[in-house]
């Protein structure tokens, strides 16, 4: 959570546009179900 914060302030003090943070929080919450499917399906 602690990098998550810094990396955002960094992206607002730096200037990101806001189509990269809607790309970058897709591509964290694709992660996490990805990763919370894999922990369910144990082969």
């Amino acid at each position: 959570m602690l990098i998550g914060s810094l990396v955002t302030a960094a992206g607002l003090f730096s200037g990101v546009p806001t189509a990269v943070w809607l790309a970058a929080a897709v591509l964290a919450v694709v992660g996490v179900m990805a990763f919370k499917t894999r922990r369910r399906r144990r082969r």
